[in-house]
């Protein structure tokens, strides 16, 4: 049977992260931190050396760790011991108070990757033909008979996973790291984007194109986008899907890298939207398997700047998928970074089993944790040469990769108008997607009281959403059009111009929500 549902009430939303309360410095912060340093987010326009001689807080601004947003690492110029910690707190409250001030915060360290390994010595050995039993689980062996393997949209955008991870061995048989080709390794910076040589992707913590060889940034990106049906290894969830690899953390490493390397992905997209796919890359979800837990001082309310991020990655069109602490706390009450940030584009994922039970050292919250994805015994990539290139990864730093590389396999499945809509409207579009996929998950109940909804990730109705949705958002006026799907139509914002009739052909929902029909048109539903 057919459904039509017309929506009365709009709802007018608005995404932007420069409409937000000033930020008072917290003096609690327990989370560990560079002494001598601070990060500043500064108003649009203000220079960071004269604000520092007007501030009289004795402090130098060290780099710019985001262009655009006027993000700046400052560090003190007098001597540690010339203030105690009283002094140091009562500076950092005086520049938050400081009208040119967004905020103002610790550039905090204690970073962690999240894998989690047993202690068997043999469990991290070779792989020898081991079962992946994590497609089957979620779906995906129907997702690529029935829909799509991945890797190109419907337009012809090349699909860019981004992975902020610590290391890629980018000499893997099965791994298909994307490439910037504008801009070859001549020690010139040929595309503009303000990076040097980043044919390969780029480097963080040097502020180099020269890439780290890692294991866990390795085997994150083998869940993603591991080759598949090439008679090789393993077969992640996108058969042709590009990884843009970004060095940006490690087990001790501070937040001001994770800045610039989300300041990076933030450019390669913004590029990519100002030329028409000319220049920089279709990023369309970052991945995230890192952060600080909460008995290391991951309290977000001390966080605001790397949290403020996800609103300005979204505001280009992708969505942040990151992991849950690797333990059995409920993150509602204690807190997680970055899974405990607030933004609408943020996933935050936690690992389960094949028995679709939540993993004992796995993180909840029935308000923070967005959805549950394998994340236990996940064959995968690492660095090596033919059979030993594979093995058995354990932790949330697993199941966060599955949701990012359903992602990306949604968009390959969209019809050419939701592709034109999501380059129309990419922050709106973005939200929609992240509905899409938290719609199709399976509810499981093992997971009520753990996750939201007690969702599974389900590829197969995710992807099946995003192929059958004919979604015209923000299509100012209809001179002309007869829209079919094979499930359901969903119609934004859409105005039909005199003399013309606007025909909706769905086998599923019909829904409408703003639209105009002018004197003289017609619209018709069959």
């Amino acid at each position: 049977m057919r459904k039509v549902m017309c929506i009365i009430t709009i709802i007018v939303l608005t995404h932007s992260v420069y409409a937000q309360d000033r930020f008072t410095f917290i003096e609690n912060d327990t989370s560990s931190f560079v002494e001598n340093e601070l990060i500043i987010w500064l108003e649009q326009g203000v220079d960071a050396k004269e604000f520092a001689v007007r501030s009289a807080q004795k402090i130098e601004p060290k780099r710019c760790l985001f262009e655009e947003l006027n993000i700046w690492l400052f560090e003190f110029a007098d001597e540690k011991g010339q203030r105690n910690m009283a002094q140091r707190n009562m500076r950092m409250n005086n520049l938050a108070s400081n009208n040119q001030v967004k905020y103002v915060q610790n550039n905090h360290t204690g970073i962690d990757l999240r894998g989690l390994d047993p202690d068997d010595p043999y469990y991290n050995g070779c792989l020898y033909g081991g079962p992946q039993w994590a497609p089957p689980k979620i779906g995906l062996p129907d997702v690529w008979e029935e829909f799509t393997i991945g890797g190109i949209t419907t337009t012809g955008d090349n699909i860019v996973v981004a992975v902020i991870d610590n290391g890629f061995y980018q000499q893997h048989e099965d791994l298909n790291f994307w490439k910037n080709i504008n801009d070859p390794i001549n020690g010139a910076d040929d595309d503009g984007n303000g990076y040097v040589d980043d044919y390969n992707g780029w480097n963080a913590y040097n502020n180099t194109y020269s890439l780290l060889d890692s294991l866990h940034g390795t085997a994150v990106s083998g869940v993603i986008g591991a080759i598949g049906n090439n008679g090789k290894g393993i077969s992640g969830i996108n058969w042709n899907g590009k990884i843009s690899p970004v060095c940006g953390s490690i087990s001790g490493g501070n937040e001001a890298v994770v800045i610039e390397a989300y300041r990076y992905v933030y450019q390669m997209r913004s590029l990519y939207n100002e030329t028409n796919g000319q220049k920089g890359a279709f990023i369309v979800v970052t991945n995230s398997s890192f952060g600080i837990d909460w008995n290391k001082g991951g309290n977000p309310s001390n966080f605001p700047i790397w949290c403020a991020l996800y609103d300005v990655l979204g505001n280009v069109g992708i969505l942040s998928c990151v992991s849950v602490i690797n333990a059995n706390d409920n993150i509602d009450i204690v807190g997680d970074m970055p899974s405990g940030c607030s933004s609408e584009y943020l996933i935050a994922v936690t690992n389960t089993t094949e028995d679709d039970t939540k993993y004992y050292f796995a993180g909840y919250g029935v308000s923070t944790v967005d959805i549950g994805a394998p994340g236990t015994d996940i064959y995968t990539t690492v660095p090596g040469v033919d059979e030993f290139g594979y093995a058995p990864r354990n932790g949330t730093s697993f199941a966060s990769p599955h949701v990012a590389g359903v992602i990306a396999l949604m968009y390959a499945a969209m019809p050419q108008n939701t592709i034109q809509t999501y380059k129309n409207n990419p922050a709106d579009f973005a939200l929609f997607v992240k509905r899409q996929l938290l719609d199709g998950a399976d509810e499981i109940p093992a997971l009520e009281g753990l996750i939201a909804e007690s969702r599974r990730l389900n590829a197969y109705e995710a992807v099946r959403k995003a192929q059958c949705d004919a979604y015209l958002l923000n299509q100012d006026v209809i001179t002309n059009n007869i829209l079919t799907a094979s499930c359901d139509i969903n119609v934004q914002n859409v105005e039909v111009e005199q003399g013309v009739t606007l025909i909706l052909d769905a086998e599923g929902t019909t829904k409408i929500q703003s639209i105009k029909v002018e004197l003289g048109a017609g619209l018709k539903i069959q």
